[in-house]
C-alpha cells in the first residue's frame, strides 16, 4: 500500500471513531486532499471507510479488542486502529465480508502493491486466528456489528422484526437518481448518461416516481447531465415522500425541515411551475446549498428559503395547503448510508428527539389551512418516532376544539432503499 493511502485510512478511522466526525464529510475532505490518487485508490478508500465502520464491532472482536459501547471508543489509540486495519484486510481478503464482485477482486495484496511493505505490515499477525474469531460471532450484536444500547432499544420496540431489518441495514446503500422531468424525459436521460459513460437502469418505486439506479458506482457529480440539473442523487424511498404528498399545481407547500432541500426540489418539480415551496430550516448553510441546487434544477422562482426564528412559524399560521414535516430523528432507517450512527445512538438523544418531534408537530401544524394536509415523515424504523408519535399528537390535539384524523400511512422498510415512515393527517373541523 502506498504510504499516503494507508495514512489516510488510519487518519479517517481516527477522525470518525474518536473525533466523531461524519464519514461522508471525512471521505470527501480526504479525497479532495489527495487529488493525485488513481481511480482505484479513491474507490478503495471510500469503500474501506464504509465497510470498516459498518463491521466495526465484529472486526474488533476478531483481533481480541474487547467491546464496550463507551470504553471501546475512549480507549482507541494508534495501535488499536492498526489492529482494526489488519483485521479488515484479513477478512476482506478471505471474502468474509460480503461486498460487490468488483471490490472482492481488490485484495490487500493488490492494493499494497509493494510486497515488502505488505509483509512488514502484517508479519506479526495471524490471519488464520483473525478469520476464525470472525466466524465465531454468534450473537445478533456481534454478527451485525451494533451497539448494546441500539440493540436493546430496537428489539424492545420491534421484536423479531429487528432481526429481518438488520439483514438489509447491514448492506451497502445503492445509488439512486431522481430524474428532473421538467428538463428531460427518463428515457432521454438514460441515453444521455450512456454517452457520458454512466450506465443506469429504471427502478420500479412504491409511489410512482421517476427513479434510476447506477449499475456501477461512479462519480455522477462530474457529468454534464448533473451540472445541467437533469437529475438529483436521491434515495429511492426518499423520492417516495414527496410523491406521497399528492401535490397539485398552484398549491402553497411548506417543507418545515428542509435541510439541503432534496424533497423541496422534488415538490417544486411536481408543481409544474405553478405554486410555491417555502423551505424552512434552522441552519442557513443548508438553505444556501438548497438555493444553489434550485438554480441548477431550474426551480429558483418556485422555492423560497427562510431560516427558522421564534417568530417564523407564528407568521405562517393558516397559510399552507400542505405541510411536510420530515422531522429530525434517530436515522436508523439510513444506517446503510451513515453506519457511524450505530455507534452514536443513545437513549438520552432518543428521548430528546421525541420531545423535538412532538414540539414540531404541535407548532408547525398551525401553519396549515383548515382544509390542508399535514405529512409527518421520518427516516427512522422505530415505532416510538413514527406510529406512536403520531398517536401521541392526535391524542393531545383531539382534546382541543380542532379534531385531527389520520387519512393514510405508509411504511417503507430498508430492503431496497432507506427505511421511511410517512403519515398523512387532516383536520376534521
Amino acid at each position: 500500500m502506498h504510504s499516503s493511502l494507508y495514512r489516510a485510512m488510519h487518519t479517517a478511522l481516527k477522525r470518525i471513531l474518536i473525533n466523531k466526525e461524519y464519514s461522508t464529510y471525512v471521505i470527501k475532505q480526504i479525497l479532495k486532499q489527495n487529488k493525485k490518487w488513481g481511480s482505484k485508490d479513491r474507490y478503495f478508500f471510500a469503500k474501506f471507510i464504509y465497510s470498516s465502520i459498518r463491521h466495526l464491532r465484529r472486526l474488533a472482536l476478531s483481533v481480541n479488542i474487547e467491546w464496550n459501547d463507551t470504553q471501546f471508543f475512549t480507549s482507541l489509540d494508534d495501535d488499536k486502529i492498526d489492529m482494526l486495519l489488519v483485521s479488515w484486510f484479513a477478512i476482506i481478503d478471505q471474502g468474509l465480508i460480503e461486498e460487490n464482485l468488483e471490490f472482492q477482486k481488490i485484495s490487500w495484496h493488490f492494493v499494497l502493491k509493494d510486497k515488502d511493505h505488505a509483509s512488514n505490515f502484517c508479519k506479526t499477525k495471524n490471519y488464520k486466528k483473525i478469520t476464525e474469531k470472525w466466524k465465531q460471532a454468534s450473537s445478533r450484536k456481534d454478527i451485525y456489528s451494533i451497539s448494546d444500547t441500539l440493540d436493546n432499544v430496537a428489539y424492545k420496540e420491534l421484536g423479531a422484526k429487528w432481526d429481518s431489518l438488520l439483514v438489509h441495514l447491514d448492506k451497502e446503500a445503492s445509488v439512486y437518481l431522481r430524474v428532473n422531468t421538467s428538463k428531460i424525459s427518463v428515457d432521454n436521460l438514460i441515453e444521455k448518461l450512456k454517452q457520458e459513460d454512466i450506465l443506469v437502469k429504471k427502478e420500479i418505486t412504491p409511489l410512482n416516481t421517476e427513479c434510476l439506479s447506477l449499475i456501477k458506482r461512479q462519480n455522477v457529480f462530474l457529468t454534464p447531465s448533473f451540472k445541467e440539473g437533469l437529475f438529483e442523487v436521491q434515495d429511492i424511498h426518499s423520492q417516495c415522500v414527496s410523491s406521497f404528498l399528492g401535490v397539485k399545481p398552484g398549491q402553497y407547500i411548506i417543507d418545515g425541515c428542509a435541510g439541503a432541500g432534496g424533497k423541496s426540489l422534488h415538490i417544486a418539480s411536481l408543481l409544474n411551475f405553478k405554486g410555491k415551496v417555502l423551505a424552512l430550516d434552522i441552519v442557513e448553510k443548508k438553505l444556501k446549498e438548497l438555493r444553489r441546487r434550485a438554480i441548477r434544477s431550474g426551480f429558483s422562482d418556485l422555492i423560497e428559503t427562510r431560516v427558522i426564528t421564534n417568530k417564523t412559524i407564528k407568521r405562517l399560521h393558516g397559510r399552507a395547503d400542505i405541510v411536510l414535516l420530515d422531522v429530525p430523528c434517530s436515522g436508523l432507517g439510513v444506517l446503510k448510508r451513515h453506519p457511524e450512527s450505530k455507534w452514536r445512538f443513545n437513549q438520552k438523544d432518543l428521548d430528546n428527539l421525541h420531545k423535538e418531534q412532538i414540539f414540531i408537530l404541535k407548532n408547525y401544524s398551525k401553519t396549515l389551512k383548515p382544509t390542508g394536509r399535514l405529512i409527518y415523515a421520518t427516516c427512522s424504523i422505530l415505532p416510538s418516532e413514527n406510529q406512536l408519535m403520531v398517536d401521541n399528537f392526535l391524542s393531545e390535539e383531539n382534546k382541543k376544539s380542532v379534531i385531527w384524523k389520520k387519512t393514510k400511512e405508509y411504511i417503507l422498510d430498508p430492503k431496497k432503499g432507506d427505511g421511511f415512515f410517512m403519515c398523512s393527517l387532516e383536520k376534521v373541523n
